[in-house]
């Protein structure tokens, strides 16, 4: 029993020590995500998965320039961040103008309130110098709800219900 709560501890604190953060959006990067979805799922807790893509993002950059394209990354990044605490609520970029969120201990429904909340911040947001710029973020939101569940299972519900908001016209928030 003791054996077990230490090699815990040593798999939590080589966990913490791979994390890094994204350069431009100073969030958790993708090898962040893996490892600590890899440790999340290996708790007693439920696991949700928010993934968040942000609509027609290569228009932005096509139209407005990458330098408005980072501005926006960022600024969703930001809403992403007021959203999480660091220890149960964390953000990512899980790749380009995708992000997303893990939620420890947090159900599908709790997970859900949690993405809604932050596609309306988004959908709120305005840029200085850029009066009719509006951005909008499509989202899904996975669970897996008891320990050893399986990693690619989480990331596959979370995508499917993700790939229904983009079809559902983009802005929605779906529930896998």
């Amino acid at each position: 029993m003791v054996d077990a709560a230490i090699q815990r501890i040593h798999q939590h604190a080589d966990q913490l020590v791979t994390r890094k953060r994204d350069g431009l959006l100073g969030i958790f990067d993708r090898g962040s995500f893996e490892s600590d979805r890899t440790h999340a799922l290996t708790g007693r807790l439920s696991v949700a998965l928010v993934m968040v893509d942000i609509d027609h993002f290569k228009q932005v950059n096509d139209v407005l320039g990458h330098s408005v394209g980072d501005e926006v990354l960022r600024a969703v990044a930001k809403v992403l961040t007021s959203k999480c605490d660091g220890r149960n609520r964390v953000e990512y970029r899980y790749g380009g103008e995708e992000l997303a969120l893990i939620l420890t201990g947090d159900d599908a429904a709790r997970a859900t309130e949690v993405a809604e909340s932050a596609r309306v911040d988004v959908e709120e947001l305005r840029f200085d110098g850029y009066r009719d710029l509006r951005v909008t973020v499509s989202v899904g939101v996975g669970e897996v709800p008891r320990e050893g569940s399986n990693s690619a299972e989480l990331v596959r519900r979370a995508d499917a219900a993700l790939y229904r908001a983009k079809a559902e016209g983009r802005n929605p928030c779906e529930k896998g």
